[in-house]
């Protein structure tokens, strides 16, 4: 048995999530503690411990050196452990009977060597009557690991476990990552506590009383700033606030027809006081195997400010799963692979039969009654929206478009625009293919004659979405161009608050809207478009 680190890395990308070094550790960790459970019901809770340690790298403390240790009470790395450690696509936890295990390929790991350049592990697992230890230690430039580079030893009751370590934070990582932040900023024991509470909050409690009264505890330590430590435990996790399951119907790739067959995906809430809990910000996501892997806040809260702050004195925790989400997450497991964004896609060979944009339509509603505050009026948008943009209630409805709270009057025009935009581009394509049909067919034929029905059937009905996209322009524009009158007509210009004794230029402004001085008869005509066309008519004989 060998893992190939060098091939491992070149195969498996450096994931995007800053955190994904804490998630891996701390998931394995909880795996490893189900593991021992499953095996020994009177094991104690659970106890994971992570430690991170800052230091300068150099002499004028411009940068830190970081490296990081997990240590838990979990099984420890047995034989079964081992082979699945130095296997890439394991599937060794997706055998185990156990409920609540994270099902994974095992590339989790391959973080660690993406990250850090020196690995160690110091293990006590039980064999039968005998408690044995298991040590490690990798250092690049070493290419692989094999079972034997594992000393074995006699090991100790009270230290079955698992401790782990991971030294020499790549520089190169770190540019990447830390976006300009000095790491102990990112990865203090504060912000990871809180970073961690979100991320595994689904899991925690839904492994409810199989974990025992467990503490996790998070320790950083500073060459400057001192020692934080933080402790998360069972009394800290909150009760669901609402559970909703919803149904996504599956659509054929090629034509977008709805099949009759759905997909679930259950949307899991949690409201969290802001007096009792301190996070970083509100998060929706859409998870695989109960850990959070796309961020969609930003689609449901519009602004850094509500993202960041308590809605409604609450912070919202929306997390979204579903089989059809763990089938499809990526091994770096911070995105999904292969959802397109509209069926269909316009790929050839794609055979998905869910979109995101199904997805949203599904979740849309139930995640809006969730977290948009309670002084958000739909109505004033939709009024917005008919005013400014001359899109009705009929034509959101027609082309299946949502409002969702934090957007604006614009976006929801320019998205029911471009739908019917993409109906009339669709029909002019197909008809102009049924005129290639017409061209080639037999004059004299029924087929012929078929086909000439058809295509006077797909043009006048090709009209409508013409009309719908473009009248709805029209009469915005004309009523801007009426409102301009009136106000002029009223005196209520800007141009026509003047002080006293300056005379007004009343007539000036009305004769430079219908009439424009030093202007041709076709200008003039074209610039009044409010005026009928029997108007038009006698501007042009005279």
């Amino acid at each position: 048995m060998t893992l190939d680190i060098r091939g491992s890395i070149k195969n498996t990308k450096l994931s995007s999530n800053q955190y994904a070094i804490f998630e891996e550790l701390l998931s394995n960790a909880i795996d490893a503690y189900l593991i021992r459970r499953h095996s020994d019901a009177n094991a104690p809770s659970m106890k994971i411990t992570i430690e991170v340690n800052f230091r300068p790298a150099d002499m004028l403390h411009e940068r830190e050196l970081m490296d990081v240790a997990c240590s838990d009470n979990g099984c420890g790395l047995g034989d079964d452990q081992i082979q699945a450690f130095l296997t890439k696509d394991t599937s060794y936890k997706d055998d185990l009977p156990i409920s609540g295990i994270g099902k994974c390929k095992g590339a989790g790991r391959i973080q660690f060597f993406h990250h850090f350049a020196a690995l160690s592990i110091d293990s006590c697992y039980r064999e039968g009557d005998a408690v044995l230890r298991r040590e490690l230690r990798y250092v690049e430039p070493k290419k692989q690991i094999d079972a034997d580079d594992f000393i074995s030893g006699p090991g100790e009751q009270d230290e079955i476990g698992t401790v782990l370590r991971l030294d020499h934070f790549k520089e190169a990582v770190r540019l990447r990552i830390s976006h300009g932040e000095p790491l102990s900023s990112l990865f203090s024991a504060p912000v990871l506590r809180r970073q961690m509470l979100v991320a595994f909050l689904q899991r925690l409690v839904g492994l409810g009383d199989r974990l025992g009264d467990f503490e996790i505890r998070f320790v950083s330590r500073h060459w400057s700033q001192g020692e934080k430590a933080e402790i998360l435990q069972r009394s800290d996790l909150p009760a669901v606030t609402a559970e909703r399951v919803v149904d996504v119907e599956e659509r054929d790739p090629a034509t977008g027809q709805g099949l009759g067959s759905f997909q679930n995906l259950k949307l899991s809430h949690y409201q969290l006081d802001a007096n009792n809990y301190d996070l970083p910000r509100n998060a929706i996501a859409f998870c695989a195997k109960f850990s959070p892997v796309k961020d969609v806040t930003a689609l449901y809260l519009r602004t850094r400010t509500e993202q960041n702050n308590p809605v409604g004195g609450f912070h919202h925790i929306v997390l979204i799963e579903g089989d059809y989400l763990d089938s499809r997450v990526n091994e770096q497991r911070d995105d999904f692979e292969n959802i397109p964004a509209e069926i269909p896609s316009g790929d050839l060979f794609s055979s998905e039969k869910i979109s995101f944009a199904d997805i949203y339509r599904a979740i849309d509603a139930v995640i809006e009654e969730m977290v948009t505050p309670a002084d958000w009026k739909k109505e004033e948008l939709l009024k917005e929206v008919l005013e400014q943009f001359g899109i009705s209630e009929a034509m959101l409805q027609d082309t299946s478009t949502r409002i969702v709270y934090g957007e604006p009057a614009y976006k929801v025009a320019e998205r029911v625009l471009k739908k019917y935009q993409e109906r009339v581009l669709d029909e002019t394509a197909e008809i102009f293919t049924l005129k290639e049909e017409i061209v080639h067919a037999e004059p004299d034929s029924d087929e012929f004659r078929r086909k000439i029905n058809e295509l006077s059937w797909k043009y006048t009905s090709s009209l409508r979405n013409f009309d719908m996209a473009t009248l709805s322009q029209l009469v915005v524009r004309r009523a801007a161009i009426v409102e301009i009158l009136d106000l002029a007509c009223g005196k209520q210009l800007a141009s026509q608050n003047v002080g006293e004794g300056v005379r007004r230029k009343d007539e000036q402004i009305i004769h430079s809207i219908f009439f424009p001085m030093r202007k041709g008869w076709r200008t003039i005509v074209a610039s009044v478009p409010i005026l009928p066309c029997s108007a038009k008519r006698a501007l042009r004989l005279s």
